[in-house]
């Protein structure tokens, strides 16, 4: 056993770093390198929808105010009060001339390189011994759950659940890092908060414990869900501490992180009670618990096997007590809905004491009780057999995260349009981008997603969860279709403040008449698949 001073493996940072940013690249790498000559892939693999609102907050990062606008919210209530992040993240990149995408994808690739040296740092909390925390970094890095076995399974038909740790990229830390630069951020904040804090109440460190209420007011601006987690874990285990150790010293340590890092909470309560209708309103509801219980069914099955084995032994640490707590927390959180509305977010960090307590499983009592006889000269020795038995569960984890690799590339070569447009496409939103005026472009929903991130300009369709979507594309495609008289059309443009017109695939496929013949819309850009009309206000003639 290896005390908490021995020397930083720099060499095992350096490898583990260089296949993980490797692995969690390849869908990106691979959609680059694979699309079909027509098309133009837009740099994103998964989340579309969400990663162009996010890249339309990050336009905005040109500016100098962090209250943001949704340009896809036109006439509604579009003021954003919670993309802090993109906001910075926009600022960085107009800062250095960057491009949001490359950005965006930077950020990420940071963050999956300070992972590493973060997560072993967190398990050197709880862990000893080089042996463990090395067998814990490489599950956190690279493992899942057992998400993959039913989705092979049904790999010819509909599966009756969709797992965790291969349907949402929360319940993942390789899934997380692969996909979105908040979500590897806060995931980053958690397990630094959780370190911190444990630290603090291990060697009566107040100034960790005020470090760990800098990190955790940072992670509440960026995702707030996960902050509340931490303080229903550490409220449990402030209590379980009164009661099971006959300790009080965590609530000193417990109430400092509290009170340095409320302000996020505050913020949005006040926004909840005052202004509710800036927040996001949709909820997002955690799957069935068999989806979480095959998700994470090898990190369960080895925590419960540690479990049974403190209460066998009469024994519970302060670690194994602080992270049992932050389990049984989290869990209970999952299925909290309306207190937490997106309950489903809460799942982002689980993955981190499950993984810990696995790891002590391992080395703790399965190793032990398998050990041969080893006086036997027909025995392996005992090296051989304790590695071979922790490869092949450490490494039950892994085909889980290689599945979410295989089936992010399975999208992209299955349903190239879903993250690609057209180059006709993609010049004429350049095109609309560099055009003068302020007004909204109407379009089709699949472009319209694209309008505020390549033109910065607003959108009337684009996103599903705003209360008038269903209105918004039912007025387009009677736009588009020719259901709207030359007067109806006019008036509609001209009371939505529209701008300009697209005129693509999707619109000409309403099955309309095409749009030429009026007035009041001015052809201002063509190619071969694409027209854009500029709404002009005082060109309505008398026949029309």
């Amino acid at each position: 056993m290896l005390d908490r001073n021995d020397r930083t493996p720099i060499a095992l940072f350096i490898v583990v770093s260089t296949f993980l940013v490797l692995l969690t690249n390849i869908p990106l790498l691979y959609g680059y390198l694979s699309q079909p000559p027509n098309l133009k892939f837009m740099g994103i693999v998964a989340g579309i929808r969400d990663s162009n609102f996010y890249f339309m907050m990050m336009n905005q990062g040109d500016g100098w105010s962090p209250i943001l606008h949704n340009y896809f919210a036109t006439g509604e209530p579009d003021t954003i009060y919670h993309g802090f992040f993109w906001f910075l993240l926009g600022k960085i990149a107009d800062i250095l001339s960057l491009e949001n995408l490359t950005a965006y994808h930077a950020a990420r690739i940071a963050v999956t390189i300070l992972f590493v040296p973060a997560a072993y740092w967190f398990v050197s909390r709880f862990l000893e011994s080089k042996s463990e925390r090395g067998a814990a970094l490489i599950m956190l890095c690279f493992g899942a759950g057992g998400g993959w076995a039913p989705m092979l399974l049904y790999r010819g038909g509909v599966p009756p659940f969709i797992a965790s740790d291969v349907g949402t990229p929360e319940a993942s830390s390789f899934f997380t890092l692969m996909i979105f630069p908040h979500l590897s951020v806060a995931l980053l904040l958690i397990g630094m908060c959780f370190a911190l804090v444990e630290g603090s109440i291990a060697g009566q460190r107040t100034s960790w414990a005020v470090a760990a209420g800098i990190c955790g007011m940072v992670l509440g601006f960026i995702h707030a869900i996960n902050l509340v987690v931490i303080y229903a874990a550490l409220a449990l285990f402030a209590v379980a501490s009164l009661i099971i150790l006959k300790e009080k010293r965590p609530f000193r340590f417990v109430i400092i992180f509290g009170a340095l890092s409320v302000w996020p909470i505050a913020y949005y309560l006040f926004l909840t009670l005052i202004r509710p209708e800036l927040l996001p309103q949709a909820p997002v509801r955690s799957p069935t618990p068999v989806a979480y219980l095959v998700g994470f069914a090898p990190q369960i099955l080895l925590g419960l096997i540690h479990v049974a084995d403190l209460v066998r032994r009469r024994s519970l640490p302060r670690g194994d007590l602080f992270l049992i707590c932050w389990a049984v927390a989290n869990c209970l959180l999952l299925y909290s809905y309306p207190l937490l509305s997106q309950e489903a977010r809460a799942v982002l960090g689980l993955q981190l004491p499950l993984t810990v307590l696995s790891v002590r499983a391992i080395f703790g009592t399965i190793v032990p009780w398998i050990e041969p006889e080893w006086g036997k000269a027909d025995r392996p020795p005992k090296r051989v057999v304790a590695l071979l038995v922790i490869v092949l569960i450490v490494g039950f984890t892994f085909p889980g995260s290689f599945y979410n690799i295989s089936e992010r590339v399975r999208r992209l070569q299955s349903y190239p349009d879903l993250f690609s447009v057209t180059y006709d496409e993609y010049e004429a939103l350049q095109f609309l981008g560099g055009a003068s005026g302020e007004g909204i472009v109407l379009s089709g929903e699949r472009l319209g997603g694209y309008v505020p991130r390549l033109t910065r300009k607003r959108s009337w369709l684009g996103q599903y969860d705003l209360p008038s979507r269903d209105s918004r594309f039912e007025a387009a495609e009677d736009f588009f279709s020719g259901a709207m008289s030359l007067s109806k059309r006019y008036a509609f443009l001209k009371k939505n403040n529209v701008g300009f017109v697209y005129y693509g695939r999707q619109e000409r496929a309403l099955g309309g008449k095409g749009l030429t013949g009026t007035t009041f819309l001015k052809r201002v850009f063509g190619n071969d698949s694409v027209d854009v009309y500029r709404f002009e206000q005082d060109h309505l003639s008398d026949k029309e």
